[in-house]
């Protein structure tokens, strides 16, 4: 049984609106997909940008701790350990050095006051005394008030 022209062209308006509307869902189930693999690839980087502060807070306090002298983790770039070698100011240096036979390095600041069992097991160790030989005392530059009073009403 043969078709009129139209059918024919209603079956042709048909065919073409069916197939412009799978490649339309074509088309959202692929944005779909991307954005769904955008939102991977945005946490992923999120991730490593997390880790990567981490990691710098780490170097950061190994530094203030001073079991790092190298500063290279500031610029980005990994380096090996002892490569070039942390560059050092010569005159930072000695004052570094001069503050350190002053004052002394590092240490245990707590409890450096408190008495220990060989701070107070015995005195033998302790200065011996010098309370046998008085010192000297120097002349007074200014005499007292009193004198001064009356060297005033010597001389009135």
């Amino acid at each position: 049984m043969a078709k009129s022209d139209q059918h024919m062209q209603k079956v042709k308006v048909a065919l073409i609106k069916e197939k412009a509307e799978a490649e339309r869902v074509e088309r959202v189930r692929a944005m779909r997909g991307q954005k769904k693999l955008q939102k991977a690839l945005n946490a992923q980087a999120k991730v490593a940008q997390v880790n990567a502060k981490k990691e710098m807070m780490d170097q950061v306090k190994k530094f203030r701790k001073g079991e790092t002298k190298d500063l290279s983790f500031l610029d980005g770039k990994k380096t090996k350990a002892g490569l070039n070698g942390p560059k050092t100011n010569k005159k930072s240096a000695m004052k570094k050095n001069f503050k350190d036979r002053k004052f002394g390095h590092g240490g245990k600041k707590r409890d450096s006051k408190r008495n220990t069992r060989d701070s107070t097991s015995g005195f033998d160790k302790q200065r011996p005394s010098k309370s046998g030989k008085p010192g000297k005392k120097g002349p007074n530059k200014r005499p007292g008030k009193s004198v001064r009073t009356k060297n005033k009403s010597k001389k009135r």
